[in-house]
């Protein structure tokens, strides 16, 4: 059976976002990146963060889902997500 839903926190998600942005060009460069989630697996957990590679998989996938929904989003209503100030 799987793991089930895991609960990221806030420093977890910005950590990761941080290493996968030094990580990007060789996810998005190579066929096989096993061996780059590790490194990412190894970079949080250097930082006292543990995710199996599962896990970063799935956060990093769902975080890109989620920007292309904005993108689309944003396209329809530009102004949508904007804070007006007074």
């Amino acid at each position: 059976m799987g793991e089930g839903r895991h609960v990221w926190a806030r420093f977890e998600t910005l950590a990761l976002i941080d290493i996968w942005k030094e990580k990007f060009s060789l996810l998005r460069s190579q066929r096989r990146t096993a061996h780059v989630h590790e490194e990412i697996r190894q970079a949080l957990a250097a930082l006292n963060i543990h995710k199996s590679i599962r896990q970063i998989v799935v956060k990093i996938d769902n975080m890109t889902q989620k920007v292309q929904k904005n993108k689309k989003r944003w396209k329809k209503e530009p102004d949508m997500g904007l804070l007006q100030t007074s």
